[in-house]
């Protein structure tokens, strides 16, 4: 379950922002990839072992990441996918 004081709305999100779906330490760390204004879902992108995957998930379910969760990622499987990684 995320905590609700680190808790995005889809009015906090733009492309690139960082963000977890889980409070837990280990939580995958996931960058906004795709905003639709008409849509309720969001596109995420992470790196998998050196390669990018996007996936579409619901925008309300989004936290901000800890700097532990981030370098869990990080260490785990590799660098963040940044905004100058996007198309």
């Amino acid at each position: 379950m995320t905590n609700k004081s680190n808790k995005l709305s889809r009015k906090d999100l733009h492309i690139g922002s960082l963000v977890v779906f889980s409070d837990s330490p280990t939580a995958q760390v996931y960058t906004v990839s795709a905003l639709p204004e008409d849509n309720i879902m969001v596109q995420v992108s992470y790196n998998s072992f050196s390669r990018m995957n996007r996936s579409w998930v619901e925008g309300s379910l989004m936290s901000v990441p800890t700097v532990q969760q981030i370098q869990f990622t990080i260490a785990s499987l590799g660098p963040l996918v940044s905004i100058r990684d996007l198309d």
